[in-house]
């Protein structure tokens, strides 16, 4: 309970900062997926860091198309960022959202 806790406030305190360090919520979007992905773009594929990462969110576990579906989910920027800032921040460990801040803020 206690590390489900302190998930949820590491959420929110590095959700806030990335706000105020962003004025553009697609560009936050994209510096995310980029951290995701192994520092690496969307475009030139999945890392297998970024697959293992976004697996840990329950919707994305689908048995049959996962790869389709994960990949249609990663590159529609039709959606929401909120929805997607969201999720990317959800997907990722405590230390890999400190890591994540540290790189987004240099």
């Amino acid at each position: 309970m206690q590390t489900l806790l302190e998930d949820i406030r590491n959420y929110v305190i590095i959700k806030e900062k990335l706000l105020n360090l962003y004025n553009n919520k697609f560009e936050l979007k994209e510096d995310i997926q980029y951290f995701i992905n192994d520092y690496c773009p969307i475009i030139y594929g999945i890392s297998e860091i970024s697959y293992k990462r976004l697996r840990r969110i329950k919707a994305f576990c689908l048995k049959e198309k996962k790869y389709i579906y994960l990949l249609s989910l990663i590159i529609n920027n039709n959606d929401n960022c909120n929805s997607h800032i969201n999720r990317y921040i959800g997907c990722l460990t405590i230390e890999e959202r400190d890591k994540m801040i540290l790189y987004l803020t240099n």
